[in-house]
């Protein structure tokens, strides 16, 4: 039984796609639209490595003016002056100090920037390198 309750608490953890939480120090190319951190490899020992992403590969700008997965998607074609930066999370940012990464762009037929809680996508950290499956 205890397995089973068990299983059921990791479950969302394995579909949240949070890689901001095992990554650090990540920076941004807006040239390139590289995203690179240091990705911490699951060994047990705190290891990090450093990783990146092309976000052309993960992210596309869509018809209703957002930022969203679609792989290979191609997203730069319609945005540039794309930023990284991190925010509070809304739950548990006050209490705890944990932040989540996002993303700012100034895109094609937005009267806005366009932002993206890039821990709210399917961007992961698969024992130290970023992916987007």
């Amino acid at each position: 039984m205890k397995s089973i309750t068990l299983l059921a608490f990791l479950a969302p953890l394995a579909t949240a796609y949070n890689w901001g939480q095992s990554c650090a120090n990540e920076t941004l190319d807006s040239a390139t639209d590289i995203l690179s951190a240091s990705c911490n490899i699951g060994d047990g020992l705190g290891t990090f490595q450093t990783t990146s992403l092309d976000l052309n590969t993960c992210l596309a700008y869509t018809s209703d003016h957002k930022i969203a997965y679609a792989k290979n998607g191609n997203f730069s074609t319609s945005c540039d002056n794309c930023e990284l930066y991190r925010l509070p999370d809304k739950t548990y940012g006050e209490c705890c100090g944990i932040t989540r990464p996002w993303l700012n762009c100034t895109c094609t037929d937005s009267t806005a920037e366009v932002a993206l809680n890039l821990d709210g996508i399917r961007i992961t950290n698969r024992y130290g390198v970023l992916t987007c499956p």
